[in-house]
């Protein structure tokens, strides 16, 4: 049996009849030119994306820090039309939230399924005035003991 066996395989291992066809060249270049250019344009939207939050994030900080609205970022990609109607339409509590969180949670709330909390999704809202609450005076200005002191004591050294 493994004299037959082993003739069998010597034969096929000699066989050069085989005809051509039965090999395939397949050319790969259009493929893995095709998949970095979709890498390009992946990696050209992350870029955009991170931009537009960062913006939104500038954006927040900016009117926090004025207590009133600040103008609109004009450098938003042509495809984020909804994105100055959303931060028009935001309320003083949701901008403190995004002025806190970091730019990756703002890219996510924009474009993933993650929210911040308390901020509403992207979505056309109406424009609204910013009501900041007064500012809190760190020192009660009718009491000295509240200014953290008394009468001053001279110190003898």
């Amino acid at each position: 049996m493994k004299a037959l066996l082993q003739s069998i395989l010597r034969f096929v291992g000699r066989r050069t009849d085989l005809p051509a066809v039965d090999r395939c060249v397949i050319d790969m270049e259009p493929y893995r030119s095709s998949i970095k250019r979709l890498d390009e344009d992946l990696r050209e939207l992350a870029k955009s994306q991170d931009r537009v939050a960062g913006l939104v994030r500038a954006w927040a900080l900016d009117c926090i820090s004025r207590r009133g609205k600040a103008p609109l970022p004009t450098r938003l990609p042509k495809d984020c039309a909804v994105i100055p109607l959303w931060l028009d339409g935001l309320y003083v509590a949701e901008l403190y939230q995004l002025s806190k969180a970091d730019r990756f949670a703002i890219l996510h709330h924009i474009y993933g399924e993650h929210r911040i909390d308390d901020v509403r999704p992207v979505q056309e809202l109406r424009p609204i005035d910013l009501v900041f609450p007064p500012p809190v005076s760190a020192v009660d200005p009718k009491s000295h003991v509240g200014a953290g002191g008394g009468p001053k004591v001279r110190r003898y050294r």
